[in-house]
C-alpha cells in the first residue's frame, strides 16, 4: 500500500475563514473503509479527527472507521451497526456547544461512549440492524440517524449518516430506514453519506427512486471532484466517483462543499474526505417527506 499524505497537509483543512465568516454549521464526513488496518494509516486517521475537532467541527461523520478513535472533548456520540458478519458501522461526534440531542432514531445507539462500535476500544462490533436495505441484497450498509437543535435556539433538524446501496443493484431501502426517514417528516433533514452514486445525479433524484420526496435539496458535492475510490488493486489511485455527498434538503444550503487532495489513511477502497458548511434555513422551511411504504 502506498504511504498517504500526512493528516496535517493543508488539502486536507476545512475552510476556517469560511467557517468563521457565517453562521453555519462544520460539517464533515470521514470515510476510512475496513481497509484500513495498518497502525500508520489508524494514527493518521486520527490526528485527522482530532484536527477536525480542534476546529470546532459541529459535525463528524465517521463511515467504516473499524479502529479506536478518541471521542473529543466536548463532543457526544452516538452510532449502529448493520449485520452479523461483517458489521458495519457509523458514527457521529457532535459538538454540544453547536447542537442539542433531542432523541435518536430507529436502531441508532445513544449513551456511553463504550457502546460506540469499533471506535470505542477497536474491538469487533456487536451486530446490528440499522441497515438501509437487505443484508442479503445489498451487502451490509449501516446508518445512524438523530434529531437535533442548534444550541443558539436555531432550527430543530434531522442528521443523518449512512453508506446507501451501489444505485446499479436496484435494491429498495429497507422498511427501517424508510421509518427513520418518515419520522423526520416536517424538518429539515442533513444526509452525510457515501451515496454510490458515480456522477451528477442528485441525492434527490436517487431518493426518488425509491419513492422518497425530499423536497428542495441543496447538493453541491455532484457538481465537486470525485471522492471515491483508491483502488489499489486496479492500479487506480485516483477516485473517479462522486459518491460522497452533504446535501440538506427542505431549506437551507450546503456551502463551501471541499474535497480533500490527499487519502489519509492510504488504504485501498478509501475515500477522500470532505468537509462543508451546512446553513439552515429558518424556522417553517421544512421539508417534506412522502416515503412509499415497505411492501
Amino acid at each position: 500500500t502506498r504511504a498517504a499524505s500526512p493528516a496535517r497537509s493543508r488539502a486536507l483543512r476545512p475552510s476556517s475563514t469560511v467557517y468563521r465568516a457565517g453562521a453555519g454549521l462544520l460539517v464533515a464526513e470521514v470515510k476510512p473503509h475496513f481497509g484500513c488496518t495498518g497502525a500508520a494509516g489508524h494514527r493518521r486517521v486520527r490526528r485527522y479527527v482530532a484536527w477536525l475537532a480542534r476546529r470546532r467541527a459541529d459535525l463528524v461523520v465517521l463511515l467504516q472507521a473499524e479502529f479506536s478513535i478518541q471521542r473529543p472533548a466536548g463532543y457526544t456520540a452516538i452510532g449502529s451497526t448493520c449485520g452479523t458478519r461483517p458489521v458495519d458501522s457509523v458514527v457521529l461526534f457532535i459538538r454540544r456547544a453547536a447542537l442539542e440531542v433531542i432523541r435518536s432514531l430507529g436502531a441508532t445507539r445513544t449513551g456511553a461512549y463504550s457502546e460506540m462500535p469499533y471506535v470505542y476500544d477497536g474491538a469487533p462490533a456487536s451486530p446490528g440492524s440499522a441497515c438501509v436495505a437487505d443484508p442479503a441484497l445489498a451487502g451490509v450498509r449501516a446508518y445512524a440517524a438523530v434529531v437535533l437543535r442548534r444550541a443558539d435556539g436555531g432550527p430543530t433538524f434531522c442528521a443523518v449518516g449512512a453508506s446507501l446501496p451501489h444505485p446499479g443493484s436496484r435494491v429498495g431501502w429497507g422498511p427501517g430506514f424508510l421509518s427513520t426517514l418518515r419520522a423526520c417528516s416536517g424538518l429539515q433533514v442533513l444526509f452525510v453519506a457515501d451515496t454510490n452514486l458515480a456522477g451528477s445525479t442528485s441525492f434527490k433524484q436517487l431518493a426518488a427512486e425509491q419513492g422518497v420526496d425530499l423536497s428542495a435539496c441543496s447538493d453541491p458535492g455532484r457538481w465537486k471532484r470525485a471522492t471515491c475510490c483508491d483502488d489499489i488493486a486496479r492500479g487506480v489511485e485516483e477516485p473517479r466517483y462522486r459518491s460522497d455527498r452533504t446535501v440538506l434538503c427542505g431549506g437551507g444550503s450546503v456551502d463551501h462543499f471541499e474535497v480533500g487532495k490527499d487519502f489519509v489513511c492510504g488504504a485501498a477502497e478509501e475515500h477522500r474526505y470532505t468537509t462543508a458548511v451546512v446553513r439552515l434555513a429558518p424556522h417553517g422551511e421544512v421539508a417534506v417527506l412522502a416515503p412509499s411504504a415497505p411492501a
